[in-house]
């Protein structure tokens, strides 16, 4: 949740995907996260703040394990997300576990 001067003027969502998989794939490859219901009131759109409440869900889904983030964006949203990292689909996605393998090699 976003808040400016006391007022809510933004929230988004996300939880682990508890969809079905087949049981062929090993449990940590299929833990993913989903992003929803992303909304900032208009008068404070490109500010920043739908930025800042994606990132904040990412790394509270990769917190909890997920390896990677799925979303569904509406065509207006889809360049906020690529900004992000998403890939450009109707489903657009983030790899977690790509994202920490390339922080691992900037750390070492």
């Amino acid at each position: 949740m976003a808040e400016v001067e006391e007022a809510i003027v933004g929230s988004a969502g996300g939880q682990r995907f508890a969809g079905l998989y087949p049981w062929i794939i090993f449990p940590s490859d299929r833990q993913y996260g989903y992003i929803w219901g992303v909304y900032v009131e208009p008068d404070y759109r490109h500010r920043g703040i739908a930025t800042r409440l994606i990132q904040l869900v990412v790394e509270h889904l990769q917190g909890i394990g997920c390896t990677k983030v799925v979303l569904n964006a509406a065509p207006k949203a889809r360049p906020l997300y690529q900004r992000l990292g998403f890939s450009d689909s109707n489903l657009m996605e983030l790899d977690l576990q790509e994202k920490t393998d390339s922080r691992r090699q900037k750390d070492e």
